[in-house]
């Protein structure tokens, strides 16, 4: 009887080790089974988490430094993040002065644009945002010439076009877009979600000089990026009121002779 008591004895505990016993031979190996299962679990968790960090150490000194720099270099680019003065926000529209210049970005955006660079010879200010689209109004002088521009820029692509410009040498006559003599031809302009322009300027007699001369009519258009151009009224001086312009991105309204109009773009 010993014998076949110890036959059975080894016979569960070599069934244990391959799986789970269908047959239990006493309150004995009952205890000794459970012993046995909590050592084989207890190897196998031993093996995992040992396992584990082999795999977190051959990883960490190829990709986790170059993934964290990747990480911080994207954080400190963002529009958002970038060091400099904040001198305008709107919307999602950051303009800023770094290194003495200005420049303008889109929230989220890893690029940022210059727009002009303040000095004693040259100011700027931003005139209107619409969207990530930003007119900038800038003006240099010195003894030698006057220069204006007003320019529209998408501070996502960096595109930008001219809405109006001016310069006037020291010696010559005064040049400008749009290309009619005399002053500061812009009455009004809207910039539009699309980042086109709504813009009303006056025309001049060929006679006009620098800073006066006689307005022979006005012109309102829509102009944008590549050099697009709309017509779409003239009028006699003062036919057109400037307050009464607006743009919505698909329709100019404005008011002539004291008829509201309106054109679809």
């Amino acid at each position: 009887m010993a014998v076949v008591a110890k036959v059975n004895v080894v016979s569960s505990l070599y069934m244990w080790i391959r799986g789970p016993p269908r047959l239990l031979i006493g309150d004995h190996m009952h205890h000794m089974s459970g012993l046995i299962m909590r050592a084989r679990h207890a190897s196998r968790h031993r093996a995992v988490v040992a396992f584990i960090p082999a795999l977190v150490l051959l990883a960490a000194p190829g990709v986790a430094p170059a993934s964290r720099a990747r990480s911080a270099k994207r954080r400190a680019a963002v529009c958002q993040r970038r060091p400099g003065h904040t001198m305008t926000r709107r919307g999602e529209v950051r303009v800023f002065r770094a290194s003495g210049v200005v420049y303008g970005c889109v929230k989220g955006s890893s690029s940022a644009w210059p727009l002009w660079r303040p000095s004693r010879r040259q100011t700027g200010w931003v005139a209107q945002v619409n969207r990530q689209f930003v007119a900038v109004d800038s003006r240099t002088s010195d003894q030698y010439a006057f220069d204006a521009s007003l320019r529209v820029f998408d501070l996502r692509t960096g595109r930008s076009y001219s809405i109006a410009s001016e310069s006037e040498p020291l010696s010559g006559a005064t040049t400008g877009k749009p290309s009619t003599p005399g002053p500061w031809p812009i009455e009004r302009f809207v910039l539009g979600p699309d980042g086109r322009t709504a813009r009303l300027y006056e025309r001049f007699a060929a006679a006009a000089n620098d800073y006066s001369g006689t307005v022979i009519g006005q012109v309102l258009d829509v102009i944008g990026f590549h050099a697009s151009t709309r017509r779409l009224a003239t009028s006699p001086p003062g036919g057109i009121a400037p307050g009464s312009l607006a743009y919505d991105g698909h329709r100019v309204t404005w008011t002539q002779d004291g008829t509201r109009r309106a054109a679809s773009i």
